[in-house]
């Protein structure tokens, strides 16, 4: 048995008993495992700090990856000063995290992965300008992970984004997995632009929702068991 110094970021909480809690924690050093915590006086303070979000510094027991796992220490490794009090960036940030609950699987070490999600966390938690695209993007930089990456070969000859290819397609290619032009063209618009360069792109709520509606429906084709995303009907009435 190995004693592992690692940050995670908690993706789930499951009360497992009147005593304990199960959650699920994407660590740095070895992917996502599962950990059991008891809620006892002297583990009140792991519980506490053991919430979905949350960026961690842990120090862990470590067995077969499909054992659950006991925390030996935990300390918050950033403190947010908005994500869990502002609601619409709280409820993005719920999305994003349903979202990765999805996605990641692995059981084995990704620093760039854990690189990736907690800049994406903490960013959302600062971030002082729009925030109509964030979790779109979000979306479009986290497929690069899976290795189903949009192509943006966007031309007025490839006008057409087909959802089982990945692709830009041609209009006249009457796919049934083609979306409309004016959500294809949104759609190049954000892979196009940084966060920043964002903040300048204009979009009804409506096509906004199109496009997000396409992606969900991206990932569930591109992502075997991916499941239906609870979070999205809170997101849709709080986000403009």
């Amino acid at each position: 048995m190995a004693l592992i110094t690692s940050k995670g970021i908690v993706f789930r909480t499951i009360k497992y008993s009147e005593s304990s809690i199960i959650c699920d924690i994407f660590t740095e050093a070895l992917g996502l495992r599962s950990f059991i915590i008891s809620a006892s006086k002297s583990s009140r303070t792991k519980t506490n700090l053991i919430q979905v979000m949350n960026i961690l510094d842990l120090v862990f027991y470590e067995n077969d990856a499909d054992k659950i796992h006991r925390i030996k220490e935990c300390h918050l490794h950033y403190f947010y000063h908005h994500l869990q009090t502002n609601i619409l960036k709280s409820s993005i940030g719920t999305f994003m995290m349903e979202i990765c609950r999805n996605t990641i699987k692995e059981q084995e070490e990704n620093e760039a992965l854990f690189d990736f999600l907690s800049h994406w966390f903490t960013t959302l938690d600062a971030w002082e300008g729009k925030l109509a695209f964030y979790h779109i993007k979000f979306l479009l930089d986290l497929s690069n992970f899976g290795g189903f990456s949009p192509h943006n070969n966007f031309s007025p000859e490839h006008s057409i984004f087909e959802l089982e290819s990945g692709d830009f397609i041609s209009e006249s290619n009457h796919s049934p997995f083609a979306l409309d032009a004016p959500i294809s063209l949104l759609l190049n618009q954000v892979l196009s632009a940084n966060l920043v360069q964002l903040n300048n792109l204009s979009a009804s709520l409506h096509d906004r929702n199109q496009l997000l509606d396409a992606l969900i429906r991206y990932y569930q084709i591109h992502v075997p068991g991916f499941k239906a995303v609870k979070s999205l009907g809170i997101l849709r009435v709080v986000i403009e």
